[in-house]
């Protein structure tokens, strides 16, 4: 939910920022001015995010999952929301500036930690299930937060710090519920305390579970590749686990350099310009995601039932509709303005956004790093991984300036980047549903060593030959 209230509220936060600019600086920002402020405070988000992949991961080693899931998730969670109601109160953006970098370490832990946790604790059958009802999890807490943040209900200059109390409430409660969890099992054995991890495993496979056969598994599991934590720099010299990187890489800027990446924070501003009121904006996403909530239930279970390659090849026809749609749609802003047309299109890609969401590949990169990378590397791996994502999606981080000069031009970025990066993830993707990693892992590698070890091969082609083909299906 906090995460959410940044594109949620731009009436009640520009306000805020006006109010600071004019009480501690004596400036009063333009529109121009504002988008800039906004810029700044995606960027802000995205620095928080990277010191979080940098200080924070590693603790996932040494520390544990849940510390980090659990714990620390709980921490920055009432930092941000004492931040906020700080902001609020004082109309203080220097406040807000604190929050929204806190957000950024704390989505680190929401979006890839937490479901790296959950993954390593649910059986084989059930991986992409896990990723999925995260997902639909985090998705209806924000309708939970547009509800709140409209304009009729909290999302006003005077009752908006009333949405952070909430989440203040809510983080604790969810704190309090959550912190009997054990560890995740394969942490627990990379620590050597295998009585811990059958009893992590007793409690998140089911007591008739075969301990021994689990616990077998996950000891093969973590001695692949190495029995000591993997550096980057070993990662690197494997040809199996580089491949691997390039296409977990790809998935993220699959995601990231699309329309349901701008929308996870500008929708608002882009629904506006293209002929809605903020009000009608957060009445259409709370509508849409009611309408097709049955279908997010369902989808909870498209990667573990029809697979990871069936489900990305639905995922690419909504994802280049919608970026088509929206192209189309601001063409038209800028040559005639607002009108029933672009009003159609925004109502029509919001439902197709729901329909993305609710494949689930809007996390399959951390699915990925649970399948395809040993234990010992996955640390290593997801700080490389989604660093470098971080600094391939630094246009979206400018995205309220770009769209404040010429609102097609992002959009026109995205008509020739989507088509690559599908292309390549479709030609490439393993289908790994149903199985061990060990049996994963194991597979990826002999087949990555049976092609050569040319610089091409080796970089960045991943095998032909697949555990289960989409035609399987």
């Amino acid at each position: 939910m906090q995460m959410s209230i940044y594109g949620a509220l731009p009436g009640p936060l520009d306000v805020m920022y006006n109010a600071t600019l004019v009480k501690h600086y004596g400036i009063y920002a333009d529109e121009k001015g504002l988008s800039a402020v906004s810029s700044v405070m995606s960027i802000l988000t995205k620095i928080g995010l990277v010191f979080s992949l940098v200080c924070i991961t590693p603790l996932l080693d040494s520390k544990g999952r849940k510390f980090v899931s659990i714990h620390l998730r709980t921490v920055l969670g009432v930092t941000v929301a004492v931040c906020q109601i700080c902001a609020s109160q004082l109309d203080s953006a220097e406040f807000y500036f604190i929050a929204q970098f806190v957000v950024g370490m704390a989505a680190a832990i929401q979006i890839n930690m937490n479901q790296l946790y959950l993954t390593e604790c649910a059986p084989d059958s059930h991986r992409g299930f896990v990723s999925s009802a995260l997902l639909l999890s985090t998705l209806s807490s924000s309708v939970v937060s547009f509800f709140l943040c409209n304009p009729n209900v909290l999302g006003t200059v005077e009752r908006w710090y009333i949405v952070s109390i909430f989440t203040l409430v809510l983080c604790l409660a969810l704190y309090f519920c959550t912190c009997r969890f054990p560890d995740s099992p394969k942490w627990l054995v990379s620590q050597g305390r295998l009585a811990d991890a059958r009893q992590s495993i007793l409690y998140f496979h089911g007591k008739d579970v075969d301990v021994d056969y689990v616990l077998k598994s996950i000891t093969s599991e973590c001695e692949l590749k190495s029995s000591h934590t993997m550096k980057i720099r070993e990662v690197l010299k494997d040809v199996s686990l580089r491949a691997a990187m390039v296409l977990i890489i790809a998935t993220q800027l699959q995601h990231l350099l699309s329309v349901s990446g701008v929308e996870m924070q500008f929708s608002v501003l882009v629904n506006t310009h293209l002929g809605l009121t903020a009000a009608q904006s957060l009445n259409l996403s709370l509508l849409s995601r009611f309408i097709i909530a049955p279908v997010r239930l369902i989808g909870t279970t498209c990667l573990d039932k029809i697979g990871r390659r069936p489900t990305f090849f639905i995922l690419a026809i909504l994802s280049l509709t919608k970026v088509g749609l929206m192209t189309f749609a601001h063409l038209l802003l800028v040559t005639s303005g607002p009108s029933v047309i672009t009003i159609s299109i925004v109502y029509i890609n919001e439902f197709l956004s729901e329909l993305v969401n609710a494949t689930g590949f809007a996390v399959i990169n951390v699915l990925l790093v649970s399948e395809l990378i040993p234990p010992m590397a996955r640390v290593s791996v997801m700080q490389f991984t989604l660093g470098l994502a971080f600094l391939l999606s630094i246009p979206q981080n400018c995205f309220p300036f770009i769209y404040a000069t010429w609102p097609p031009l992002y959009f026109l970025m995205l008509m020739v980047l989507q088509p690559l990066l599908i292309f390549y993830i479709f030609n490439n993707l393993p289908e790994t549903k149903d199985r061990s990693v060990c049996d994963i892992v194991n597979e990826f590698e002999q087949e990555i060593r049976t092609r050569g070890s040319t610089f091409l091969e080796s970089t960045h082609l991943l095998p032909k030959s697949r555990a289960g083909s989409f035609y399987d299906h």
